[in-house]
């Protein structure tokens, strides 16, 4: 039970995109989540980036979950006490391990943005996002709730910086605005 951050890029082949990781010493391994699938616009792909075993000790991960909110959750989807135990306590050590590597990850938001903002200047890209999730099972089959939140890239480092699981957090690159009704 981990965290993992997913990238996903409209308008780019992904030998590029792949590339563009690269250099920041993240990977960029298509996958096809049925979850996220469902909230993307015909031309986005998504990219799993985890280079180690997973993403805990991101600092997209920074606010500390609100665990009341999550149990109200599982006990609605029918969850038994002792299934929301293991849970929980998979999340409460996910969560131990993440605080242990902040430290020794160069993870930041400053890297996320860097990374947005050179895959914006590749040709053709349009939109780029993010998305963070804690999952419990296996990361292309794993179904849950996707939010979709659309930004100019001039707010994206703001947004990125209080982003919430399961948002999807769009950036909409600035030479492609076709979003007119976006904030700036």
């Amino acid at each position: 039970m981990c965290y993992f951050i997913t990238l996903i890029v409209r308008g780019s082949p992904e030998a590029a995109v792949a590339a563009v990781l690269m250099r920041h010493g993240r990977r960029a391994d298509p996958i096809h989540n049925p979850a996220v699938q469902s909230t993307l616009e015909p031309g986005e792909a998504q990219f799993l980036t985890t280079v180690r075993h997973c993403d805990c000790g991101t600092a997209l991960a920074a606010q500390a979950p609100d665990l009341r909110k999550q149990t109200a959750k599982l006990a609605k989807k029918g969850w038994s006490c002792s299934k929301m135990e293991r849970y929980l306590a998979d999340r409460k050590k996910a969560d131990d391990r993440r605080q242990r590597q902040r430290v020794h990850r160069g993870d930041s938001v400053v890297l996320w943005s860097s990374i947005v903002s050179h895959l914006f200047a590749l040709p053709d890209v349009q939109q780029v996002g993010l998305l963070l999730h804690f999952y419990s099972g296996n990361v292309e089959t794993e179904i849950f709730t996707v939010t979709r939140t659309t930004v100019s890239f001039d707010n994206f480092t703001a947004h990125l910086s209080k982003i919430r699981e399961d948002e999807l957090l769009m950036a909409v690159c600035p030479k492609h605005r076709s979003f007119p009704n976006l904030p700036r």
